[in-house]
């Protein structure tokens, strides 16, 4: 998650303190969050997702698959 968030807020155009006044919190907290010092809580992590036009699994890091055709579960054959 770390690099996802400065790499969207880079890609934007944005210093940590533009996308923080953005974000309705502080220069300081945005850069706890971009090092791993701070994680977001789900309200902020559902705002950063909405500004950037992504799903908070890609902000966060996460596939946005859980799993993929060739994974899926076969059905469990019933016995007669």
């Amino acid at each position: 998650m770390v690099n996802n968030i400065r790499s969207l807020r880079k890609s934007s155009g944005l210093t940590m303190k533009q996308f923080g006044a953005l974000m309705g919190v502080s220069e300081s907290t945005i850069s706890l969050y971009e090092t791993g010092k701070n994680e977001p809580d789900i309200k902020m992590l559902i705002k950063m997702a909405e500004y950037f036009g992504v799903t908070i699994d890609t902000l966060v890091g996460c596939n946005s698959s859980v799993e993929s055709d060739e994974t899926k579960k076969q059905p469990i054959a019933q016995g007669d």
